[in-house]
């Protein structure tokens, strides 16, 4: 992270609106409203002020993202991690979500990329770690 970065970040820590506490729906509303007020959302804010220090925008865009949605954020994470055959994240993600939690990033995928998730893992169920995590999302749905 670069120093401006870091100043701004720890500045921001010190000051009297705790933005980085907010729940998720508080960020959705905060994200709406300016929205309204700018024309444009909280990610695109994020690109445009942080272009220059690539490390700290990807950061605070991962944070934005999984806040406002995080049944979507996973579900791009499990899509990223199948295309890029990281068969450690894809278990990692898989194996601590709760039961419920999984069955709405399911429901989630299927939305999002028009297929079912256990159809892209089953692409990968000749290795070990492919039927482990078949029945994990099988029993899921």
């Amino acid at each position: 992270m670069c120093k401006w970065c870091f100043w701004f970040i720890s500045s921001r820590w010190k000051e009297k609106t705790k933005w980085w506490r907010s729940s998720p729906i508080e960020l959705s509303i905060i994200n709406h409203f300016y929205k309204q007020q700018t024309g444009k959302g909280l990610l695109s804010a994020i690109k445009t002020e942080f272009e220059f220090c690539k490390e700290t925008k990807d950061l605070l865009e991962t944070i934005v993202r999984a806040l406002i949605d995080k049944n979507a954020y996973y579900a791009k994470s499990i899509k990223d991690a199948i295309n890029e055959g990281n068969d450690s994240k894809l278990i990692r993600i898989i194996c601590s979500r709760h039961s419920l939690d999984l069955n709405d990033i399911i429901q989630t995928y299927k939305k999002d990329y028009q297929k079912e998730l256990i159809q892209d893992i089953n692409d990968k169920k000749e290795e070990n770690w492919g039927k482990i995590i078949y029945s994990l999302v099988d029993k899921a749905k």
